[in-house]
């Protein structure tokens, strides 16, 4: 007997055949999703306010300041002004 006995192969049947699974319509498109595009503002603003904290902390103790630190704060304000940034055309 099979000990992973809560498995179920999706493909196939108990016989071994295999099943047609129905057709489920497609999800929309995630460009007009808001939770998607909720979470990723929020997500890279977390990004930015860590590395500010961060490096206002490293500071604040006399240590240098990664320049690993100072990308990932680049770059995720970056990414944040792409997304808010209008769609012209």
């Amino acid at each position: 007997m099979d000990e992973n006995k809560d498995f179920e192969d999706w493909g196939e049947t108990e016989s071994g055949d295999e099943r047609n699974l129905p057709l489920r319509p497609l999800p929309e498109p995630l460009e007009n999703d808001r939770h998607v595009y909720r979470t990723a503002v929020y997500a890279l603003t977390g990004g930015i306010l860590i590395s500010l904290l961060g490096g206002i902390w490293l500071a604040s103790n006399d240590k240098d300041i990664p320049q690993m630190l100072v990308a990932v704060a680049s770059a995720c304000a970056g990414a944040l002004g792409a997304l808010i940034a209008p769609n012209r055309g």
